[in-house]
């Protein structure tokens, strides 16, 4: 890993957040139905040869400001948008997704998944054995199970890197037809733009890479346990729950 890198963050509120997607992914506090449909999984394995990502580290500290963050319908522990778009998972591993965050209604559709990500219409999560299943469209699509044994992943696009549960790095350059690849590092939880990655590890440093291909790991400035990328801005949130932007990495 490289060394630390300067990475300005503002500090948008103390919103008690546990975790974050694209800037207001994860919220709770919805009111969706707690039905649960399940998805079977057949356990495949994503190897995992657990490089260091070491960690300095160095407070993000929480300072409370005011917010414009609006309370939507809907009762879920995990959440993730792609434009005004957004899939999530409920208390019981039921998947509901949104075509209008602000004007649409939460449809449940189907499968039993811990944590999702989407990118437009198409989305890829995991489920409580640690399987991996993507789909094509969420409107009409089937979950089909990949290759692979993830705790957490990420989607842009076709591509996608996820972490296993020995915190291994791993991308994938098409989920459809793709094979997952190492990348080195450890981590805990990893967000996706393009090339562009960002994640946290245990000790709650925060790393970026400019290109999950060919890049190196440098670390950030900050503490985080969660984070999300999308272009040049980065959200996260701290062990206090507060949360953070910076526009630059």
């Amino acid at each position: 890993m490289s060394n630390n890198s300067s990475l300005p963050i503002i500090a948008v509120g103390a919103l008690g957040l546990s975790s974050i997607s694209c800037a207001i992914s994860s919220l709770t506090g919805f009111l969706v139905s707690d039905d649960s449909i399940i998805e079977s999984n057949t356990n495949t394995d994503t190897s995992n040869t657990n490089t260091d990502t070491s960690n300095t580290n160095t407070d993000t500290s929480n300072t409370s400001t005011g917010s414009v963050w609006t309370q939507i319908g809907g009762s879920l522990k995990q959440i993730s948008i792609s434009g005004n778009k957004a899939c999530g998972v409920n208390s019981s591993d039921g998947v509901f997704c949104i075509d209008d965050l602000i004007n649409g209604e939460w449809k449940q559709i189907g499968g039993s998944l811990k944590q999702i990500s989407i990118s437009d219409n198409k989305a890829c999560g995991v489920n409580s054995s640690d399987g991996v299943f993507c789909i094509d469209d969420v409107n009409s699509g089937e979950w089909k199970q990949i290759a692979g044994s993830l705790k957490q992943i990420s989607i842009s696009d076709n591509k996608a890197c996820g972490v296993n549960s020995s915190d291994g790095v791993f991308c994938i350059d098409d989920v459809n037809s793709g094979e997952w690849k190492q990348i080195g590092g450890s981590l805990k939880q990893i967000s996706i733009s393009d090339n562009k990655a960002c994640g946290v590890n245990s000790s709650d440093g925060v790393f970026c890479i400019d290109d999950v291909n060919s890049g190196e790991w440098i670390q950030k400035e900050g503490s985080l346990k969660q984070i999300s990328i999308s272009g040049n801005n980065v959200s996260g949130v701290n062990s206090s729950d507060g949360v953070f932007f910076t526009s630059s990495i």
